[in-house]
Order: structure tokens, then C-alpha cells, then sequence
């Protein structure tokens, strides 16, 4: 479906604010537009209605076309996004290239006439000029930590206005970092190292792991569901590796699926050997590591022992993407929202 910007993140809510569970919202940050005029913007967060179909439904058939029901407009283009929810509220984090990090609430959202987004929260850690390049947010202790392309990290806590602590964290770009632990967060950035930080004591890392390609350097990572231990990344050589942090510095797997970067990688909740990953290539794979195949470890797997599935292909870049069940999302350069049902 054509929603006519550029879809730079999608997330899928994690859980349905209504009954229906073939009912879903889908969160999505666009990036495109005169972003010099910023009593103009044209960027946008917005919360759109899905219907997937249901078991009984031919595959991908007879969908429903998505509905907008409720935006903000957002001051530059918007480079991460997370769900942030509370038993009674569906609040939306986003961070964008002009340096800001915004917390909204989406209001009413099963009463599609009635919906709307308010700010409630709107904080810039850095200089003037610094671009958020990635974030994440631990909901527990309603913590946000941001990395820039100044290589700064910045710990944020949500009821707060100053920032807990900032760190130089690297010489180049921070292009990922994600929580590992309750006070443990890593850090991806353009010197392809993963580096791993403890919140109560930030000045330097306590573990550098380093990836094995020269020239290569990280997009993206994220963290199996159930094993915790594990990590994934994509990179800029179109490579998915696989980390284990009881390890000392290489990855376990690396495979190269894509032609060029890896913008997004993420497990399968419901399948965790799987691995789904979207590229600059316009292609969306999903990494099968089957355990009835491999050793005890699968993710120690050799190239030909794991199945490489391609489940979308188009013509632009896939710039994000979010699966819940079966149920597939994808957001791309070409201005679309693309669906597919896995199998």
C-alpha cells in the first residue's frame, strides 16, 4: 500500500489495544520533505490500523487497505521508533536526525474518529546540530538511551528533563545500541566494533567485541528473545553475524545475504531460531537456523547448513521492517507499506 512518504521505521504494537487479535496498530516514522523549514515540517509519526487476516483466510488475501488514525508532525526525519505502553496508555518514543527525542500518546485508538497524538515530552541532549542516530528504551526503569553521529551516548530518564549521564562512546557514528541487561547496554557503531557499557559506571566499556571484516560497520543489532546471551547485527557489507557475549571478541555466524547495508535485523519471538532482515538491496530475508539440523548450538552454524528464504522483494530500499506472529510489516524508500504472511 502507497501512504506517499518515505517509511524510514514501522513497529507493530506489541499488543493489540483491542479484543481482536487479527486487529493490530502499526507505528510508523516517515523521512522526507524540506526539513530547513522546521516551522513547516513535514515529517510525520502515525499510528495506522491493521486487519490481518485470519487462519481461515486464503494468504495475503482480501486485506483490508491500513487506515491512519492519528499523527504528529515530528522536526526532521525520524531515525528510530519504539512502543512504549502502560496497562492504559500507548505511548510512541522517536528520535530524529535533527536531535530530538519526543515521547506521544496515542489517544482513543480504538475510536478512530475520536483518536489523536499529543506530546507529552520532548528533549535535544545534544549540541545544536547533533543527529540521533539510534535509541532504545527500557521499560522497567523508563530509561532511554540515545548514541549519535557524534559518537556521543546520552542515558535519559523519561520523567526527567537533563540527561542522567552522556559519555564519549566512539570516534565515529553510534548506528546502533540496545539494553543487553537491567544496566548493561551495547553500543554498534561505523569503527565495526560492538562495545558494552554499564550504566553505573559509564566512563569506558567494560567488553569490545570486534567484527572480522575489514571496512565493514554495524546498522543495526538486536537480541534473541530467550537466550539472552545472543546478539545479532547487520552491517554494511550485507552481512548478518551472530554474538555471543560469553565469547571474548568474534562472532559465532557470518553470512552474507544482502548485496549492500543491512538496515534492520530482528528474531522471530515466536520462531527464535529465525532471523529476519531487511536491506538497501529492497529485500526482506528470513534466516532459518533449525536446530533438527544443526548442532547443539545452532547459531554456530555453518553457511550451508542454514536456509536463506527471501519473503519480500522490491524495487527501493526496505528501510525497516516488524513481524508479530506470522505477520509481517515492512516500510521502504518507494513510499509503501508492505504486508506478507509467513509461512
Amino acid at each position: 500500500w502507497t501512504i506517499g512518504s518515505v517509511i524510514s521505521k514501522i513497529r507493530l504494537q506489541p499488543t493489540s489495544s483491542t479484543s481482536d487479535s487479527q486487529t493490530s496498530y502499526v507505528a510508523i516514522g516517515t523521512s522526507d520533505g524540506d526539513q530547513l523549514c522546521l516551522s513547516n515540517p513535514s515529517n510525520t509519526v502515525s499510528v495506522w490500523k491493521m486487519q490481518f487476516p485470519s487462519k481461515d483466510d486464503e494468504k495475503d488475501s482480501n486485506l483490508e487497505e491500513p487506515r491512519k488514525v492519528c499523527f504528529a508532525t515530528t522536526q526532521g526525519s525520524v531515525t528510530e521508533m519504539k512502543w512504549f505502553q502502560t496497562s492504559e496508555r500507548d505511548l510512541v518514543l522517536h528520535s530524529t536526525d535533527k536531535g530530538y527525542i519526543c515521547l506521544q500518546e496515542a489517544f482513543d485508538l480504538a475510536f478512530e474518529e475520536e483518536a489523536t497524538m499529543q506530546q507529552l515530552m520532548r528533549w535535544h541532549p545534544g549540541d545544536e546540530g547533533s543527529v540521533i542516530s539510534s535509541m532504545d528504551v527500557q521499560q522497567g526503569r523508563n530509561d532511554v538511551i540515545v548514541g549519535t553521529e557524534e559518537g556521543m551516548v546520552y542515558l535519559l530518564g523519561l520523567d526527567e528533563v537533563k540527561p542522567k549521564f552522556q559519555v564519549s562512546a566512539d570516534e565515529l557514528s553510534i548506528n546502533a545500541i540496545r539494553y543487553v541487561r537491567s544496566s548493561v547496554f551495547v553500543t554498534g557503531s561505523s569503527t565495526a566494533s560492538l562495545k558494552f557499557w554499564d550504566i553505573r559506571a559509564p566512563a569506558k566499556p567494560i567488553k569490545i567485541m570486534k567484527e572480522n571484516s575489514h571496512g565493514a560497520f554495524f546498522h543495526s543489532v538486536t537480541q534473541h528473545p530467550s537466550q539472552p546471551d545472543f546478539l545479532a547485527t547487520g552491517s554494511s557489507d550485507g552481512c548478518v553475524s551472530i554474538w555471543d557475549m560469553r565469547q571474548t571478541k568474534w562472532p559465532t555466524h557470518r553470512n552474507k545475504g544482502h548485496r549492500t547495508n543491512v538496515w534492520e535485523v530482528m528474531f522471530h519471538v515466536d520462531q527464535p531460531n529465525c532471523i529476519l532482515s531487511s536491506g538497501n538491496d529492497g529485500v526482506a530475508l528470513l534466516w532459518d537456523f533449525n536446530p533438527d539440523k544443526l548442532p547443539s548450538n545452532p547459531f554456530e552454524a555453518k553457511n550451508d547448513q542454514i536456509t536463506i528464504t527471501e519473503v519480500v522483494n522490491t524495487g527501493m530500499s526496505i528501510n525497516s521492517l516488524d513481524v508479530r506472529g506470522n505477520n509481517l510489516v515492512c516500510g521502504t524508500d518507494n513510499r509503501a507499506l508492505i504486508y506478507r504472511t509467513l509461512s
